[in-house]
């Protein structure tokens, strides 16, 4: 039986840090269309936006974006996406990519790379993104200290590990690839000790012995939290001439 490779986007209005982040306008769309309209570039067999949403959902209808309508109550993505694999009767070993709906810049090789080593790496349950760049205790983003084979040792907002000179730390991508029985497990545990002090749902995972393996992207990912970011994203987007042509010609064809 063939097993589907399935890109979930949980979507939700309620971001503490910048208010309906997903909804605001780059060029014609709202941001979470973007993230989306990458995604289904890549090699997955399906993409749906998951969202308890109606103003998400309106727009879902507008560019016949597949979405998938879920209950508004879900304290994180991760259990938005168990219940919108239920709805799609995904089988235990089907494969979920979990993309957060923040990630606008994402690119088709990245989804890629995280299907080919979840595939090639057989001692791994979740496999997730990184990129290796300057960090001076930014408290917004998470970082990510590895082994030599790339196994994800503890995750934290402050810089870890620790170093008296400007060193690169792997910045963690909120990108996720399992199996949807992978999915089923991780949201059966309670929140963690460790994950409610740091904020950061992947530590469940570590405290739970679900095996976390992460690998290095080159290209530049932003995930929307700051009006700042927002901004720098948008600029981006819409001064590549190329990519807008290609997300109107997708939106008016579909």
């Amino acid at each position: 039986m063939t097993i589907r490779s399935v890109g979930l986007i949980p979507c939700r209005l309620k971001s503490t840090r910048l208010k309906n982040k997903l909804l605001k306008n780059i060029y014609k769309y709202p941001l979470f269309a973007h993230t989306y309209f990458k995604s289904v570039n890549s090699n997955l067999d399906e993409v749906y936006i998951c969202t308890g949403d109606d103003e998400i959902i309106d727009w879902c209808i507008k560019l016949n974006i597949k979405y998938i309508k879920t209950m508004n109550e879900h304290s994180n993505g991760t259990e938005r996406c168990a219940e919108a694999g239920e709805r799609l009767k995904l089988r235990l070993k089907d494969r979920i990519v979990n993309i957060q709906g923040d990630e606008p810049l994402i690119e088709k090789s990245n989804l890629n790379l995280l299907l080919s080593n979840f595939q090639k790496n057989k001692n791994a349950d979740v496999i997730t993104l990184h990129r290796n760049i300057e960090s001076r205790n930014d408290l917004n983003t998470t970082k990510l200290v590895m082994n030599s084979k790339n196994k994800v040792l503890y995750i934290s907002r402050t810089d870890i590990p620790f170093s008296n000179k400007n060193l690169n730390r792997s910045i963690h991508i909120g990108i996720f690839c399992f199996e949807f029985k992978t999915l089923l497990r991780i949201t059966g545990f309670k929140k963690s000790f460790l994950e409610q002090n740091e904020n950061i749902e992947l530590i469940r995972c570590l405290e739970n012995d679900i095996n976390v393996f992460s690998y290095d992207v080159k290209n530049e990912l932003i995930g929307v939290d700051t009006m700042k970011e927002f901004k720098k994203v948008k600029f981006i987007l819409e001064n590549n001439k190329k990519y807008l042509s290609q997300i109107n010609k997708f939106y008016t064809l579909t």
